[in-house]
Protein backbone atom coordinates (compact mmCIF):
# COMPACT_ATOMS: atom_id res chain seq x y z
CA UNK A 1 0.00 0.00 0.00
CA UNK A 2 1.39 3.43 -0.91
CA UNK A 3 -1.42 5.92 0.36
CA UNK A 4 -4.31 5.52 3.24
CA UNK A 5 -7.22 5.42 0.13
CA UNK A 6 -5.32 2.49 -1.29
CA UNK A 7 -5.85 0.95 2.51
CA UNK A 8 -8.97 2.21 2.97
CA UNK A 9 -10.20 1.14 -0.29
CA UNK A 10 -8.79 -2.75 -0.02
CA UNK A 11 -10.82 -5.91 -0.18
CA UNK A 12 -10.10 -8.77 1.96
CA UNK A 13 -8.21 -10.79 -1.04
CA UNK A 14 -5.93 -7.43 -1.03
CA UNK A 15 -5.30 -7.68 3.09
CA UNK A 16 -4.37 -11.09 2.68
CA UNK A 17 -1.59 -10.55 0.53
CA UNK A 18 -0.21 -8.93 3.67
CA UNK A 19 1.98 -11.39 5.97
CA UNK A 20 0.54 -12.74 9.06
CA UNK A 21 -2.87 -11.38 8.05
CA UNK A 22 -5.64 -14.43 7.30
CA UNK A 23 -9.86 -14.21 6.95
CA UNK A 24 -10.53 -13.06 9.94
CA UNK A 25 -8.33 -10.07 10.19
CA UNK A 26 -9.12 -9.14 6.66
CA UNK A 27 -12.96 -9.24 7.44
CA UNK A 28 -12.43 -6.88 10.15
CA UNK A 29 -10.77 -4.34 8.52
CA UNK A 30 -12.70 -4.26 5.77
CA UNK A 31 -15.55 -3.81 8.18
CA UNK A 32 -13.64 -1.81 9.77
CA UNK A 33 -13.34 0.91 6.29
CA UNK A 34 -16.84 0.56 5.29
CA UNK A 35 -18.18 2.31 8.40
CA UNK A 36 -18.16 5.92 6.76
CA UNK A 37 -17.54 7.20 10.95
CA UNK A 38 -14.29 5.74 10.59
CA UNK A 39 -13.23 7.00 6.93
CA UNK A 40 -14.71 10.70 8.20
CA UNK A 41 -11.95 10.51 10.76
CA UNK A 42 -9.12 10.50 8.17
CA UNK A 43 -10.51 12.71 5.83
CA UNK A 44 -10.95 15.07 9.14
CA UNK A 45 -7.22 14.47 9.85
CA UNK A 46 -6.41 15.18 6.03
CA UNK A 47 -8.45 18.20 5.96
CA UNK A 48 -6.31 19.76 9.20
CA UNK A 49 -2.75 19.29 7.38
CA UNK A 50 -2.08 15.55 8.49
CA UNK A 51 -0.20 13.84 6.22
CA UNK A 52 0.96 10.22 6.27
CA UNK A 53 5.08 11.23 5.72
CA UNK A 54 7.56 10.53 3.21
CA UNK A 55 8.66 6.73 3.90
CA UNK A 56 6.07 6.39 6.28
CA UNK A 57 3.64 4.42 4.62
CA UNK A 58 2.41 0.77 4.67
CA UNK A 59 4.55 -1.02 2.28
CA UNK A 60 3.43 -4.30 0.81
CA UNK A 61 6.75 -7.18 1.39
CA UNK A 62 5.72 -9.47 -0.68
CA UNK A 63 7.97 -8.32 -3.25
CA UNK A 64 10.93 -8.76 -1.32
CA UNK A 65 13.63 -11.77 -1.42
CA UNK A 66 13.62 -11.40 1.94
CA UNK A 67 9.79 -12.11 2.70
CA UNK A 68 9.61 -14.98 5.64
CA UNK A 69 13.04 -15.17 6.12
CA UNK A 70 14.94 -15.30 9.58
CA UNK A 71 17.84 -13.19 10.64
CA UNK A 72 20.03 -13.85 13.98
CA UNK A 73 22.28 -10.70 15.28
CA UNK A 74 25.89 -11.86 17.45
CA UNK A 75 28.66 -9.52 17.89
CA UNK A 76 29.17 -6.14 17.50
CA UNK A 77 27.92 -4.04 15.03
CA UNK A 78 29.71 -0.95 13.32
CA UNK A 79 27.38 0.87 10.94
CA UNK A 80 24.07 0.18 12.33
CA UNK A 81 22.56 -0.36 16.10
CA UNK A 82 20.75 -2.99 16.68
CA UNK A 83 17.39 -1.45 16.18
CA UNK A 84 18.79 0.08 12.98
CA UNK A 85 19.20 -3.33 11.93
CA UNK A 86 15.99 -4.97 13.08
CA UNK A 87 14.42 -1.95 11.55
CA UNK A 88 15.89 -3.00 8.40
CA UNK A 89 15.39 -6.97 8.20
CA UNK A 90 11.49 -5.95 9.28
CA UNK A 91 11.05 -3.28 5.86
CA UNK A 92 12.39 -6.14 3.33
CA UNK A 93 9.62 -8.53 5.32
CA UNK A 94 11.73 -10.63 7.38
CA UNK A 95 12.44 -11.56 10.72
CA UNK A 96 14.58 -11.01 13.70
CA UNK A 97 14.85 -13.89 16.14
CA UNK A 98 17.14 -13.78 19.43
CA UNK A 99 18.69 -17.17 18.61
CA UNK A 100 19.89 -19.41 16.29
CA UNK A 101 17.52 -22.45 15.00
CA UNK A 102 17.81 -24.81 11.79
CA UNK A 103 14.61 -21.80 11.37
CA UNK A 104 17.42 -19.56 10.79
CA UNK A 105 17.82 -18.43 7.69
CA UNK A 106 21.23 -15.98 8.31
CA UNK A 107 23.55 -15.10 11.03
CA UNK A 108 24.66 -11.37 10.81
CA UNK A 109 28.60 -11.40 12.19
CA UNK A 110 29.92 -8.63 13.86
CA UNK A 111 33.06 -7.93 16.02
CA UNK A 112 33.49 -10.61 19.07
CA UNK A 113 30.97 -13.04 17.86
CA UNK A 114 29.46 -15.35 20.73
CA UNK A 115 28.67 -18.96 20.38
CA UNK A 116 25.86 -18.21 17.85
CA UNK A 117 28.91 -18.50 15.53
CA UNK A 118 29.51 -22.40 16.01
CA UNK A 119 25.73 -22.86 16.51
CA UNK A 120 24.82 -21.03 13.10
CA UNK A 121 27.78 -23.04 11.59
CA UNK A 122 27.11 -26.40 12.92
CA UNK A 123 22.99 -26.22 11.57
CA UNK A 124 24.58 -25.01 7.80
CA UNK A 125 22.93 -21.55 8.24
CA UNK A 126 24.35 -18.85 5.87
CA UNK A 127 26.65 -16.74 7.94
CA UNK A 128 27.04 -12.91 6.60
CA UNK A 129 29.31 -10.26 7.69
CA UNK A 130 27.97 -6.98 8.38
CA UNK A 131 28.80 -5.75 5.20
CA UNK A 132 26.92 -8.70 3.45
CA UNK A 133 23.92 -8.19 5.35
CA UNK A 134 24.26 -3.89 4.29
CA UNK A 135 24.35 -5.29 1.15
CA UNK A 136 21.49 -7.89 0.39
CA UNK A 137 18.88 -5.34 2.33
CA UNK A 138 20.50 -2.76 -0.15
CA UNK A 139 21.74 -0.51 2.89
CA UNK A 140 25.04 -0.31 0.20
CA UNK A 141 23.52 2.14 -1.63
CA UNK A 142 22.54 -0.78 -3.89
CA UNK A 143 19.71 -3.17 -3.72
CA UNK A 144 16.73 -3.63 -1.62
CA UNK A 145 16.07 -0.18 -0.58
CA UNK A 146 17.72 1.54 -3.81
CA UNK A 147 13.74 0.05 -5.72
CA UNK A 148 12.45 3.12 -3.48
Amino acid sequence: FSSLEEIMSADRERFQQIREVGPEISESLVAYWSEPRNRDVITQLQGSGVQVAPGMGVHDRRESPLTGQTFVFTGGLDRFTRDEAQRAVEAAGARVASSVSKKTSYLVVGRDPGSKLDQARALGVTVLTEQDFAALIGKDGKGLSSRG
